[in-house]
């Protein structure tokens, strides 16, 4: 499997850091670039034809987050971020929502061999 490198393999000091959005939503990536400002450049899948849709069985945001970050970064080399902020409800039951996650990890991904 060919993977897609997001970033420069040896970046210059002027270059700023990427992140991949795990995320198709172009509105969320311009929100993300928003909360993180100009010393980082902010992508997303709209920009990588090869990347597949990953599906979100997880029973969390957590889990459904790290499900597409985990899904994307196959594909790609560099830093892939995702979130799942997703839709609460209850259900006829009351039974509790699946609870969000504030802050789920973001990991470097590291170079596929």
């Amino acid at each position: 499997m060919e993977t897609e490198n997001i970033q420069s393999a040896k970046p210059s000091k002027l270059e700023k850091p990427e992140i991949l959005l795990a995320t198709r939503n172009r509105h969320k990536t311009k929100e993300i670039q928003t909360m993180l400002g100009e010393g980082v450049v902010v992508t997303d899948a709209t920009q990588y034809e090869h990347l597949p849709e990953v599906e979100e069985t997880g029973v969390t945001f957590e889990e459904n987050s790290r499900l597409k970050a985990e899904g994307i970064s196959r594909h790609v080399s560099g830093l892939v971020l995702a979130d799942d902020s997703g839709l609460e409800g209850r259900s006829r039951e009351s039974t509790p929502p699946a609870m969000p996650v504030p802050d789920a990890p973001m990991r470097r991904i590291q170079p596929l061999s």
